[in-house]
């Protein structure tokens, strides 16, 4: 969002010559939100890619074995989202510059009014703030991680019994205890 408004100023004699060619505001919207849908799609392939090859190093850090297994479940939520993500960014900018005057825009001098600055403002502070927030997330986890696999936990991993019950301990408690007695 924030880019697309900063290229505004480039793009505001787009928007006038194709106003006084006729476009009606509801091409140029969907036109605006078409970009971003597709930046979205592009931007969300680069991140699965990016999953899939930091994974394996992801899992050795972590001594874990996790996978990317693509369920119909994940695959919409990744669907809902990206559609969604891309929606809500190119929304501003497409009731931005598609709401141009034709004048203003040929003459290449946007007037910002005091709402849109404003607007423009709370989403660098927001985008700001959402950075600063997943950086000391990432800090906070790492440590955890570190922190856990360092440290001693108080007894022998080879002397530790592990079994089984599926809830149903409660029902054989006492063969449970009679079997560990034994």
């Amino acid at each position: 969002m924030n880019l697309s408004t900063a290229k505004a100023s480039r793009r505001s004699k787009e928007v006038g010559i194709k106003k006084v060619m006729g476009a009606p505001r509801g091409s140029l919207i969907l036109q605006y939100l078409s970009e971003s849908m597709l930046l979205t799609i592009i931007a969300v392939f680069i991140s699965l890619l990016a999953v899939e090859l930091m994974l394996p190093q992801f899992n050795q850090i972590t001594g874990k074995h996790l996978t990317l297994q693509f369920n119909p479940a994940l695959i919409f939520s990744i669907i809902g989202v990206t559609i969604f993500t891309g929606l809500l960014s190119g929304s501003y900018p497409a009731l931005y510059l598609s709401g141009l005057k034709p004048s203003a825009a040929l003459k290449g001098k946007l007037q910002l009014t005091a709402a849109a600055l404003l607007t423009r403002q709370g989403l660098v502070i927001f985008q700001f703030a959402f950075s600063a927030i997943l950086i000391v997330a990432v800090l906070i986890i790492y440590k955890q991680i570190e922190y856990i696999q360092e440290s001693n936990p108080g007894y022998k991993k080879d002397n530790v019994l592990y079994f089984e019950t599926n809830g149903k301990l409660r029902n054989n408690i006492d063969f449970v205890i009679d079997e560990v007695k034994k």
